[in-house]
């Protein structure tokens, strides 16, 4: 089963986000390693 969030960056910040959620919002967070979150034939937690 997979979850497909589609959407788009807005030009402007939410005004009601907090400044650690503006922060979070202006950089792209670090992509896990593709061993890290793909498992074939085995599942783990």
């Amino acid at each position: 089963m997979s979850l497909v969030i589609v959407g788009k960056h807005s030009d402007e910040l939410n005004p009601v986000l907090s400044e650690r959620q503006k922060n979070d919002e202006t950089k792209r967070p670090e992509r896990l390693p593709f061993e890290k979150f793909v498992y074939k034939n085995k599942y783990k937690k």
